[in-house]
C-alpha cells in the first residue's frame, strides 16, 4: 500500500472533509474522525508521516528510566478539552517518546461542542490567556479542527498568544509526533507584525477596561474626581478587574478605579512598531525588594547574558535614586526609563506585575514575559 499511497493528499483531504462536516454537525465530525482512526489507511498514513519527519523517528529506544520519568512528566500535563477520551488518547500516544524538558505543559482544545452550539466561539483562546496570566504552564499547545486563519478572524488575540515562544497551535488531525515537535519547537524568528500585535493588545486591554468602567457607570470630572452612579455593581467589577489584572488583588476599590482610568489616558508611544532585542528587567519589586537584591532574578539575568543577550534595566521610578542603589550593589547594567520605550515590542521582559498589567501601564508588548 505504501508505494501508491499519497499520505499528504489523504491527510489534507481528511482535514478538509472534517472541517466541512464540523460546520453543520460537530458531533458527527468527531465520530467520523474516531471511525477513520480505526482504518488501515489512517494507520498507514501515520506510519508514513512519522517516517518522513526528521528527528523524532530516529529517537533511541526508551530505557526503563526514561519510561518512569515520562510517567511523572505526563502527570504534570494539564488538559483543557471537551472529551475525556481525547485526553486519554493524547496521553497514550505520548508514552512512546522521550518527554524530557516538557514538564508542566498545558494542552488546550480551542473548540467546544458540549453546549450544542457551532464551534465558532473558540473559548479555548480565553482559557489559554487565563493560563498565561496565572503562570500555570511552561508550554502551551492549542489545537482544533479549524485552520489558524479562521481562529485569528474570530479571536484576534490568539495572535498575541502565538507570538510567545512557549505557545503553539496544531490543526487536527495530528499524530503524537506532531505534538512532540510542536512542544519542542524553538521559535527563533523575529517578532513579526509588531503594529498589528500592538494594536490587538491595546484593543483587548482598552475594551476590557471600558467594560469594567461601564459596569459601575463611572466617569471622570473636569477636576479629576471620579464619580460612580451605580456603586452597587462595584463588588462584581472589582472581582473581574482582579481576575484580568492579578496585580490588583491587594488594592482598594478606589485604587482599582484610579488604575482603570489611568489605563484610559493616552501614553505617547514613542517607539510604536519597533522591535527591541534583548532582556529588559524592572527594578523595584523585581531585581530589588526594597533595598534587598533579589539574587534569583540576578542569576537569571546573568544566565541570559551568558547566552549573548544584552541586559537593560528599566523603571517607572526615580532613575537617579535607583542608579545609586545599583552602584552600591556593583550592578553595571544600563538603566533606562520605561516611558522611553512605550509602543515597542520587547524580546524578553522581567517584571513583578502580571503581563496584562505591565502592558496596560507601559504600552510595551513582551514576546516572552517572565513574572518575578
Amino acid at each position: 500500500m505504501k508505494e501508491n499511497f499519497d499520505t499528504k493528499n489523504y491527510r489534507d483531504n481528511l482535514a478538509k472533509d472534517l472541517k466541512d462536516i464540523r460546520e453543520n454537525d460537530p458531533e458527527k465530525a468527531q465520530q467520523v474522525l474516531e471511525e477513520e482512526q480505526k482504518t488501515i489507511r489512517y494507520q498507514e498514513s501515520n506510519t508514513i508521516h512519522a517516517e518522513n519527519r526528521k528527528g523524532i523517528q530516529d529517537k533511541p529506544k526508551l530505557t526503563n528510566e526514561i519510561k518512569e520519568k515520562n510517567e511523572l512528566i505526563i502527570k504534570t500535563f494539564k488538559f483543557y478539552v471537551n472529551r475525556e477520551s481525547i485526553t486519554e488518547a493524547i496521553k497514550k500516544g505520548l508514552q512512546d517518546f522521550d518527554l524530557t524538558g516538557l514538564e508542566n505543559t498545558a494542552i488546550v482544545c480551542l473548540e467546544n461542542n458540549t453546549d450544542g452550539r457551532k464551534l465558532s466561539s473558540f473559548y479555548g483562546v480565553d482559557i489559554t490567556e487565563n493560563i498565561v496570566n496565572k503562570n500555570e504552564a511552561d508550554r502551551i499547545l492549542m489545537y482544533g479542527f479549524a485552520g489558524i486563519d479562521i481562529v485569528k478572524e474570530k479571536k484576534p488575540k490568539v495572535e498575541l498568544l502565538l507570538a510567545k515562544d512557549n505557545i503553539s497551535y496544531l490543526e487536527a488531525p495530528f499524530t503524537p509526533e506532531d505534538i512532540i515537535n510542536k512542544l519542542k519547537e524553538n521559535k527563533t524568528e523575529t517578532i513579526g507584525g509588531v503594529d498589528k500585535l500592538q494594536g490587538i493588545q491595546d484593543r483587548e486591554i482598552l475594551e476590557k477596561v471600558s467594560h469594567l468602567i461601564h459596569e459601575i457607570h463611572a466617569h471622570e470630572e473636569a477636576d479629576g474626581r471620579i464619580t460612580m452612579t451605580t456603586p452597587r455593581e462595584m463588588p462584581e467589577m472589582v472581582k473581574k478587574a482582579k481576575e484580568y489584572f492579578p496585580s490588583l488583588v491587594d488594592k482598594t476599590d478606589d485604587e482599582i478605579v484610579k488604575f482603570l482610568f489611568g489605563v484610559r489616558k493616552n501614553v505617547p508611544e514613542v517607539m510604536k512598531g519597533q522591535n527591541i532585542e534583548g532582556v529588559f528587567c524592572d527594578i523595584e519589586g523585581t531585581l530589588f525588594n526594597g533595598k534587598e537584591l533579589n539574587q534569583e532574578t540576578l542569576s537569571k539575568l546573568k544566565q541570559f547574558e551568558g547566552e549573548g543577550k544584552n541586559i537593560t534595566l528599566w523603571t517607572d521610578g526615580d532613575t537617579a535614586k535607583l542608579q545609586e542603589l545599583l552602584n552600591e550593589n556593583g550592578i553595571t547594567y544600563p538603566l533606562k526609563s520605561k516611558i522611553d520605550f512605550a509602543g515597542a515590542s520587547a524580546e524578553i521582559v522581567f517584571d513583578n506585575d502580571d503581563h496584562n498589567t505591565f502592558s496596560a501601564k507601559t504600552k510595551i508588548f513582551a514576546k516572552k514575559f517572565i513574572k518575578i
